[in-house]
């Protein structure tokens, strides 16, 4: 979503965008049996916390407050389903919603306000590699949106891991520190993301 992220400080989607997540993976007891050992997280804290991150960075704004309800199946000891809100500085909201009783996993992140939406789908391990579909009102809001997707760099084909680790591999031999770009994040550039998660697992009934 990095043209997504250009766009939203211009007000391309408007001072208070509104943004849902929905993700339906599947997932059944051996995966929850192979991590429970070590971190037994469930769908916020295993899955949901990346969407969470994904929409605070794209938005670039600060989260504000953050509540939800989760649900288990039976005989797992961790949630597999949750749904959450998030309110982020300036009005902007998202809802996710997310269940682990999925076929293929499937995601699907759609933007809206001011007249436009632009929607993302993906599959689990590259959710955002792909191209957005834009839907304006104006047909030059629209041409302008898509224009600003194609002049904005940054890799499409999957698995977007690899280029994402290249670039930061060459940050650090340039000599960058961690947060000081965009090529070599930092732990600090996702704590608001992980409070936000932290919280709704501990407080979601």
């Amino acid at each position: 979503p990095r043209s997504l992220a250009r766009g939203s400080p211009h007000g391309e989607l408007g001072p208070a965008p509104v943004v849902s997540l929905d993700l339906a993976w599947g997932r059944g007891g051996e995966y929850f049996d192979a991590r429970r050992s070590t971190w037994g997280c469930g769908a916020i804290l295993s899955i949901g916390i990346h969407a969470i991150d994904a929409v605070a960075w794209a938005l670039g704004r600060p989260i504000e407050a953050a509540s939800g309800m989760t649900a288990m199946r039976e005989g797992e000891a961790h949630e597999t389903a949750a749904v959450a809100l998030l309110r982020f500085s300036g009005g902007a909201m998202a809802s996710l919603r997310i269940s682990l009783d999925g076929g293929a996993d499937s995601t699907r992140i759609a933007f809206c306000g001011r007249g436009v939406s632009a929607s993302i789908t993906g599959a689990e391990a590259d959710p955002t590699a792909s191209r957005i579909t834009w839907s304006a009102l104006d047909p030059l809001a629209r041409d302008r949106l898509e224009a600003l997707e194609r002049d904005t760099p940054g890799a499409l084909g999957p698995p977007l891991l690899v280029p994402y680790l290249g670039r930061a591999i060459e940050a650090l031999r340039d000599g960058e520190a961690p947060g000081s770009s965009d090529r070599l994040p930092s732990i600090a550039d996702v704590a608001a993301s992980h409070r936000a998660a932290m919280c709704l697992a501990q407080h979601a009934k």
